[in-house]
């Protein structure tokens, strides 16, 4: 177990990004999960943001915490990455459940939409309508948030709280093709125990698409 002396104002992070490879965390990326970690929890002033919401044109940031938040769970998507696709319904349902408790939801897509203009604003604009998004969907255009958070495969989960200590995990162990539904486990669990203010349970390895870079 991970012991989090500050639990009020968590922030769970998850990244999600394109379609053509899929990549694991684990096994012989153990290791930089674990750096990525320590990258994180060194470097907080990297962490904060502040972007557009796709839908109201609002900006969203993370250096603000209101009063009432309990956790906030920060989700960098994207559009068209089968991974997102077979976990979004009980995504939007997580964030329906645990809203009202208190805990807020950011979505954020960081794809190179040259490459994948599924991905771009507009669409993400008409994904996050046609669903009924709960939570606000942004852009990450420059990519530098994605960057900062060391994000390797998508979804890739980190949790902050106001003083951006880290939990990093998976959202659940199910994946596209497998025959099996989402279920969310993970992050019930990790928001769970931030609710009960208990332990955070280990963590276990990210896996899904790889967040699709820009060409330098």
């Amino acid at each position: 177990m991970i012991e989090k002396n500050r639990l009020k104002g968590l922030v769970f992070v998850m990244i999600a990004g394109g379609f053509s490879s899929l990549a694991m965390c684990g096994d012989k990326d153990v290791q930089d999960f674990k750096m990525s970690q320590s990258f994180l929890e060194s470097k907080p002033q990297l962490l904060s943001f502040s972007l557009e919401d796709v839908v109201t044109g609002k900006a969203v940031s993370l250096s603000s915490f209101p009063e009432s938040t309990k956790a906030t769970v920060v989700v960098f998507m994207c559009n068209h990455c089968p991974s997102v696709i077979h976990i979004l319904d009980k995504l939007i349902e997580t964030a329906n459940i645990y809203i009202p408790l208190g805990i807020r939801f950011i979505g954020i897509s960081s794809n190179d939409i040259e490459g994948y203009p599924e991905d771009g604003p507009d669409k993400m604009k008409e994904l996050a309508i046609k669903k009924n998004f709960p939570f606000s969907y942004v852009f990450d255009e420059t990519q530098e948030v994605a960057r900062a958070y060391e994000a390797k495969c998508t979804p890739d989960v980190f949790v902050l709280n106001r003083d951006f200590e880290i939990y990093r995990g998976r959202f659940d162990g199910t994946k596209p093709g497998s025959g099996n539904i989402s279920t969310g486990e993970d992050l019930k669990l990790v928001l769970d125990c931030i609710l009960k203010n208990e332990p955070l349970p280990e963590p276990k390895e990210s896996m899904g698409c790889t967040i699709k870079w820009k060409l330098k």
